[in-house]
């Protein structure tokens, strides 16, 4: 699962969507065609779930005296919530000022420490879990015992999830080009 982004009205595309028509005469060539759309600048970005919320945090923090909090949930969302050109551009205007001033730089080296500390940490909890599984002799969680499974989840509960949501400033790079580029975006 992800969050794709499409430009609404992208700047100078050399090469246009491919009809259905196509498709239906010669797939490879639609699909040629189709990555040939896709891979220009500002009408796709792609990040998968795990990176996206972070960066959407980290643009909704740096950009929070103009995206209204109403509009917040839309950037979470896989709902089509829709971003005009203007603000777009103002985005992008504004986390650039926060790349260049090394605050994008300094907050990726933080939420990396995080990832870094909590894969370390869930290193631990995951040889406790898989040495659970192999006292009761069973592969999966499911297939313990109700007493054994409640043990099992108490141990899976000290999980840390922040391993799970990194950052890096090239991810968010390539977003304020997206966000230049677009002319205003839809969050799919």
């Amino acid at each position: 699962m992800g969050f794709d982004l499409y430009g609404i009205n992208p700047a100078e595309q050399e090469h246009k969507k491919p009809n259905l028509e196509l498709y239906d005469q010669d797939q490879e060539a639609w699909h040629k065609q189709y990555e040939n759309w896709m891979n220009q600048d500002g009408t796709y970005f792609r990040s998968n779930v795990w990176w996206w919320r972070q960066l959407a945090n980290y643009v909704l923090y740096c950009c929070q005296d103009f995206i209204p909090e109403k509009d917040h949930e839309g950037w979470h969302s896989n709902g089509g919530h829709q971003v005009s050109e203007a603000l777009a551009w103002k985005i992008a205007d504004r986390v650039q000022k926060h790349i260049d001033s090394g605050d994008a730089k300094q907050v990726e080296d933080e939420i990396m420490d995080k990832v870094k500390k909590a894969k370390e940490h869930n290193k631990f909890i995951d040889k406790q879990m898989s040495d659970l599984l192999i006292k009761h002799n069973v592969e999966v969680a499911r297939d313990l015992e109700p007493k054994h499974k409640e043990e099992w989840d108490e141990i899976y509960a000290k999980k840390d999830w922040a391993d799970s949501y990194p950052f890096s400033v090239e991810l968010l790079e390539s977003f304020v080009k997206f966000c230049r580029e677009s002319g205003g975006f839809e969050i799919c």
